[in-house]
């Protein structure tokens, strides 16, 4: 377990790196009331590895792709979804299998469909923009 206090956007940086040694653990689930810092996150992070799209929260669409160098980063947004049955219907285990980043805001309904390692994001809003993150791996 790791924590990291972020102060703005700029201040990603640590916790970007400590995801990114993690080589076997691709999926990332984030956590957090809202407005504490999950989409501004993965916003950083897609930008961190590259991509160009402008990243913003799938509330609606459910799940957003971004294009990088080597190949497509997954952010689901799940919110919305109330069944198991609602997530199996939108291929969800499909794009577990692809070996890519996935990045899910509101994991409970996946979280037992996740049968590899992944990290788990806690965003907890201290004050003004601050934020502590803690970071697990599961």
């Amino acid at each position: 377990m790791q924590e990291f206090t972020v102060h703005s956007l700029n201040e990603y940086a640590p916790l970007i790196t400590a995801i990114l040694q993690e080589k076997d653990r691709r999926i990332i689930v984030l956590n957090g009331e809202l407005g504490a810092g999950k989409t501004s996150f993965t916003k950083e992070f897609v930008k961190a590895l590259g991509t160009t799209d402008t990243a913003s929260s799938p509330t609606f669409s459910l799940v957003n792709t971004y294009q990088i160098t080597d190949g497509t980063i997954y952010h689901f947004d799940l919110y919305r979804i109330k069944t198991l049955e609602e997530l199996l219907d939108l291929g969800f285990e499909e794009y577990l299998d692809q070996g890519r980043y996935i990045l899910i805001e509101w994991p409970e309904l996946a979280i037992p469909l996740l049968h590899q390692d992944y990290l788990n994001l806690e965003f907890h809003i201290l004050k003004d923009t601050s934020r502590k993150i803690t970071l697990k791996r599961i």
